[in-house]
């Protein structure tokens, strides 16, 4: 057998990939899409000119800022790109408007580099779907360089690639920052283990990259938890050799990569600093969090859209309880734990408050961008009980399951009250989750306990049942309804014409 089919790489990407073309078989073998232009209106007001097929209601956060804001961008990208010129002003809206200083058009980032040379419909599917590859990749990546066995970093890479954060923004231009989380990682992580040129150079690349992605609020974020695992990391380099001086050399090397990242990266985001720097404002209102401890909150953790389809902080039920009731014997597992814990408090405003309140967090809408982290905390602690072997107190599970089943079943009794999406007619896709949810829990509950019950059973069968099971539940949540794929910038009549007229005029229109 060849060395390659052997490589725990490259069986991950096999993997991987196999997942996302079960998960989007409709995207992939049938012809629908995963853009929402045919679902918004557009140069019609039934949509997009000569698109005559279905338009299924789709639960995902936020259709429109796609459809007239980040594919459209992505199109004067390419029309400035064919005229050999920099995608800098946008003469379309109101007398013009910058196009590249908004960032969120994404005009210099690599990872949008294929789209800004064909937009097509095509390529937007595949650019998609090869964001969640990269997010899951990236994360297996990282589970490995921190020792975690390969079964235990694939169920981590599924669980952050197929997470509501991911799937219920899978649309949006700010992905292009946070598929990146755990990049950065890798980097501090290279960074603490030996400072070469290889690991600057690395620290470097990431930064620019996670600057040019084209969203102000999640690369601070990313940064910022990076910063916060560089910490935490020299805390238990100094504790482990007691040596100051290679603590103070590695944090120099650190801050000169992010900031020499950032000069490169500077051509993405100096126009908008100059573009926007009477218009920054602060989220200190919203970053309050929710602040209730009404179950239907609470209940979002275990299945999506319980409150809306604006709060995807669903993660899974396994992997939720695999992280809260398993024992982790990894040196990383307090900073991921610790984060989690103060991110899910931070975003039901449950005693840390305060958070929105620091500077530069508070220009951060940290009540949606933190989710990510969550996402991605969630899924190295559910790494790290798969290569554990799942090892808990009983005391643990009798705790837990009775609470997450009670709150469960409060669910199903009262779902005709508790649904505020119910004029949105998504109370059938979230009933229909719940009862997955239901359904995963009781089947989790019975992996932890068979190797305490049955201790012939071989542990990297249960891991392997376990990491299967994690696919099968955040599949069953992934919205199934999507448009069939359509070129949503085939010019009607009426454009055309206006579009042959000569001198500068502009247009307004109703309906």
């Amino acid at each position: 057998m060849p060395k390659i089919f052997k490589n725990h790489y490259f069986i991950a990407f096999i993997i991987l990939v196999a997942a996302l073309m079960v998960a989007f078989s409709n995207i992939v073998f049938l012809g629908k899409t995963l853009t929402t232009s045919s679902l918004t209106v557009g140069t019609t007001r039934n949509g997009p000119y000569l698109y005559d097929k279905d338009k299924p209601l789709l639960p995902i956060t936020d259709g429109g800022a796609s459809a007239w804001h980040f594919e459209p961008a992505i199109q004067l990208n390419n029309q400035a790109i064919k005229k050999w010129e920099l995608p800098l002003w946008n003469p379309y809206n109101g007398a013009g408007q910058p196009l590249a200083a908004d960032m969120q058009s994404s005009s210099f980032s690599p990872l949008t580099l294929p789209l800004n040379l064909s937009p097509t419909p095509v390529v937007w599917d595949i650019f998609l779907l090869l964001r969640l590859l990269i997010a899951g990749l990236l994360t297996f990546a990282f589970l490995r360089l921190i020792n975690i066995k390969t079964v235990g970093a694939i169920a981590g890479a599924v669980t952050f690639m197929l997470s509501g954060y991911l799937m219920f923004f899978i649309n949006m231009a700010h992905l292009n920052v946070e598929i990146l989380v755990p990049l950065m990682l890798i980097s501090v992580e290279f960074i603490h283990r030996k400072i070469n040129p290889l690991s600057i150079f690395l620290l470097i690349f990431t930064s620019a990259l996670v600057a040019l992605g084209g969203m102000p609020e999640a690369a601070m974020l990313n940064f910022s938890f990076a910063f916060t695992y560089f910490v935490y990391r020299s805390f238990q380099g100094y504790k482990e050799d007691k040596k100051g001086l290679q603590v103070l050399t590695r944090s120099t090397y650190f801050l000169f990569g992010i900031i020499a990242g950032l000069m490169i990266s500077s051509i993405g985001w100096l126009p908008f600093v100059e573009y926007s720097r009477i218009f920054w404002s602060n989220h200190m209102e919203a970053n309050k969090g929710i602040i209730s401890l009404d179950p239907r909150h609470f209940i979002q953790y275990l299945s999506p859209v319980f409150i809306g389809v604006r709060n995807a902080t669903y993660v899974g039920v396994i992997p939720l309880f695999l992280s809260i009731v398993t024992k982790k014997e990894h040196k990383q597992k307090w900073f991921f734990a610790i984060a989690a814990l103060i991110i899910g408090l931070k975003l039901f405003g449950i005693g840390v408050n305060w958070l929105g309140y620091l500077p530069i967090i508070n220009r951060v809408f940290l009540f949606k961008y933190g989710q990510v982290l969550f996402a991605i905390s969630i899924s190295v602690l559910t790494a790290m009980a798969i290569d554990g072997g799942l090892k808990t107190s009983l005391w643990r599970v009798i705790l837990l399951v009775p609470v997450w089943l009670g709150a469960l079943y409060y669910f199903l009794t009262n779902a005709a009250k508790l649904f505020n999406v119910k004029q949105l007619r998504l109370d059938h896709y979230a009933s229909l989750s719940v009862k997955w949810a239901l359904l995963f829990l009781a089947i989790c509950i019975l992996l932890v306990l068979i190797p305490r019950l049955f201790k012939k059973i071989k542990v990297s069968y249960i891991a392997i049942a376990t990491t299967l099971l994690i696919f099968l539940e955040l599949w069953a949540h992934i919205p199934s309804g999507r448009a069939v794929r359509h070129d949503p910038y085939i010019a009607p009549p009426f454009v055309k014409y206006l579009q042959k007229q000569k001198g500068e005029f502009r247009t307004h229109a109703l309906h």
